[in-house]
């Protein structure tokens, strides 16, 4: 009977934590704490946070935490659940709250970049302005030096533009060449030799209206032209179509070289352009400088509120923070049997 009731005494005991309250529970994870704090400023203060101390802290707390989950009775199972969760929700914040620097760098940054993105574009505009002046002037060069070969292509280019068959012409060249016998049963020998005929009419009003077609455009290309008269008449030398000249051994579009002409022959606009582009590159590269360095300055300041007690918790005591919420994990009372 005696034996019964001790073997039944010893059971209970080996039930940990059983006779521990939940309030009780608390106060000794909060001695716990203490314990863990304590090892944090003696760490931080005389070995400078060393990784070493660190890891034997951690090594020491978990051995401690296995003692208690098998021995003692003071750590209440729900206690530590409490505390181990609020302590994580507030690491949460402490994270947070420590991470508004890199926060605060991503949106600057972000910012800035559309400031950099408008000074590419900027030098962008002003490299392709500087490649097309260099282009037309090559261009005005050559028609300076081919002034007279210029203006007999020129001249070409317009008349074949604007001198063409009659609309009755066109339509007989155009019938001369898709003419084809239309056999079938209900034709006569009479209707198909009256095809025929017609084809043969178109022929020969097609030749005759090309052959004074070409004498017409050569005499009006003997007639010679200025640059003045290209000048006056650019628009419509810009949209003559197949407008390639050839000059020397080199051929050219009539419409950059009126381009060259009408738009980069006056160096004074030319210049007047070039200070609009350049002033908006240093206007671009000054708010993109202004930006970098307004980033750098706040960033420092950022830094500097961030030096608080909160950084330090964060920096320097979240690692004692944690080791004690897991090993204090380890330590709930638990069953142990191998």
């Amino acid at each position: 009977m005696f034996s019964g009731i001790k073997q039944s005494e010893s059971q209970t005991a080996e039930v940990p934590g059983e006779n521990t309250t939940f309030c009780q529970g608390l106060l000794y994870c909060g001695g716990y704490f203490l314990c863990i704090a304590i090892t944090a400023v003696i760490g931080h203060t005389a070995f400078e946070s060393s990784p070493y101390y660190i890891s034997g802290a951690a090594l020491v707390s978990v051995i401690i935490a296995f003692r208690f989950s098998l021995k003692s009775k003071f750590f209440h199972k729900e206690a530590v659940d409490a505390l181990y969760y609020s302590a994580g929700i507030i690491g949460v914040l402490v994270f947070f709250a420590h991470q508004s620097i890199e926060r605060f760098e991503l949106e600057q940054t972000t910012a800035l970049k559309s400031i950099g993105k408008s000074h590419i574009e900027a030098l962008d505009q002003l490299e392709n302005f500087e490649l097309t002046v260099s282009q037309m002037q090559k261009l005005l060069s050559i028609v300076s030096e081919n002034t007279n070969a210029f203006l007999r292509e020129a001249r070409r280019v317009e008349v074949n533009a604007t001198t063409r068959l009659s609309p009755e012409d066109a339509a007989a060249c155009g019938r001369a060449m898709v003419f084809q016998v239309q056999l079938d049963d209900t034709q006569t020998r009479q209707e198909i030799f009256q095809q025929q005929i017609q084809r043969e009419l178109d022929s020969q009003a097609c030749d005759k209206a090309t052959q004074a077609l070409g004498v017409e455009r050569n005499l009006q290309i003997s007639q010679q032209i200025n640059l003045e008269h290209i000048m006056k008449n650019a628009d419509a030398f810009r949209n003559y179509g197949s407008g390639t000249i050839v000059i020397g051994s080199n051929s050219f579009e009539l419409s950059e070289i009126v381009r060259a002409l009408t738009d980069f022959q006056d160096a004074a606009s030319t210049n007047e352009e070039r200070a609009k582009l350049e002033s908006a590159v240093h206007k671009t590269k000054k708010a993109f400088d202004e930006g970098k360095s307004a980033i750098s300055s706040n960033i420092t300041e950022e830094k500097q509120k961030s030096s608080t007690v909160l950084g330090m918790l964060s920096l320097y005591f979240w690692p004692y923070v944690l080791i004690f919420l897991l090993s204090l994990k380890i330590a709930r009372p638990m069953k142990v049997s191998c």
